[in-house]
């Protein structure tokens, strides 16, 4: 079990979340908590699983929980 703490350079937001690694894959749920921007708090609003790459990066696919709207993402991690 992690905790998952990234940063969204595009938003500007931290998201964070809670996630479950097996092998090379990783997934986690994981939302954009907001104060102030919206009439509420919001966390777990995203399903994403990635798979791990030779270079550390997550390369993975999204799903958000109540529009249906996906994509694709790679994280990087800090150096």
């Amino acid at each position: 079990l992690y905790e998952v703490s990234c940063f969204n350079s595009d938003t500007k937001h931290t998201y964070v979340g809670k996630g479950i690694r097996l092998g090379d894959q990783f997934s986690t749920v994981i939302g954009d908590v907001l104060k102030g921007d919206h009439n509420a708090v919001y966390a777990g609003e995203y399903l994403v699983v990635y798979r791990t790459a030779a270079d550390g990066s997550l390369k993975g696919r999204w799903v958000h929980a109540l529009s249906g709207a996906h994509g694709e993402e790679t994280l990087t991690p800090k150096k």
